[in-house]
Order: structure tokens, then sequence, then C-alpha cells
């Protein structure tokens, strides 16, 4: 995968997801004031549950990024096969990342989508999504990391950097 189809996607999903975060803020200050509307609620929790579902395929995706550029065959001179070996090693990290904290978001909401009679969560939903506001932010924080850490190894980038030091 290109770094900057990365580059891209990671700033892409930064976007639209920011207002994720404003959304389980609101909704826990709501609940512990204790103002919980039952729409706003099951609106906040698909929500969180497709950023998971998200994450999840981007943070796989960005783990076998090495794979993907093996399978187009492209050749890179030594200094680009660096960079290429560096971005391949931060994407795999990251991706490992994404992975688990979206399966970790996906297991919270599954639970809380349980019917009560199976697993009775309403006592602690407001704590459930302090965990969710923790995990879609420590998300987001990584995939912010790793889209500087590309940026930074662009040609154009790099040349400036190695001029200035």
């Amino acid at each position: 995968m290109n770094s900057y189809v990365v580059i891209i996607f990671s700033t892409f999903i930064l976007i639209a997801f920011a207002p994720v975060i404003f959304e389980e803020v609101v909704f826990i200050f709501n609940w512990f004031n204790g103002i919980v509307i039952e729409t706003e609620y099951n609106e906040v929790v698909e929500v969180i549950d497709g950023l998971a579902t998200i994450l999840v395929g981007y943070g796989v995706v960005l783990e076998e990024r090495e794979t993907i550029l093996k399978l187009s065959g492209k050749v890179w001179e030594e200094q680009r096969a660096k960079t290429e070996d560096y971005l391949s090693e931060q994407a795999h990290l990251f991706g490992m990342g994404l992975l688990i904290f979206g399966l970790l978001l996906e297991i919270i909401t599954q639970a809380i989508k349980l019917p009560h009679r199976i697993l009775d969560t309403s006592h602690y939903d407001g704590y459930l999504m302090v965990i969710c506001l923790i995990f879609t932010s420590v998300s987001l924080f990584l995939l912010f990391q790793m889209t500087i850490r590309f940026i930074i190894a662009l040609p154009f980038f790099r040349f400036k950097f190695e001029k200035t030091h």
C-alpha cells in the first residue's frame, strides 16, 4: 500500500471519527447527570460499533502493508527500500494497535447490545462508555501518530529534514 494512500485513508478516518469522541463525552456527561435518552444511547453504541469495525479492518490492512507491496511487484532502490521497510514496520505495529482497540470496542458494544435477561449492563453503561471513550481516544491518537510518521518519511519532508540537521 502506497504511503500516500495510507496518509489519505488515515486522515479521512481521523476527520470522520473525531466527532465520535464528542458524542461519547456528551453521553457520559448526561449519563452521570441522570439524563439518558434511549435513541441517543443506541445511536452512540451503533457509531462506536461502526468505528470499531473500521478500525479492525484498517488495522488488518496496515498489518499486511508489506505483503501488499510485495504483491504489487515493485522493486525499490536501496534508500527507498529502507524507508519502505521502516514504514511497513510502523504500519504493522500501529495496525496491531488499531486491531486490538477495535476488537475491544466491538466486545464492549456487543455486550451492551445483549438482551438484559442475558447480560444486564444498564447499571454500568456510563462506565462502559468511559472505557469506550478511552479506547476510541487511544485509537485515534495511534492513527494520528502513524500518519505523522508516514508524512515525515515522505521524500520531500525527509530531504528538508536532512538539510536542516
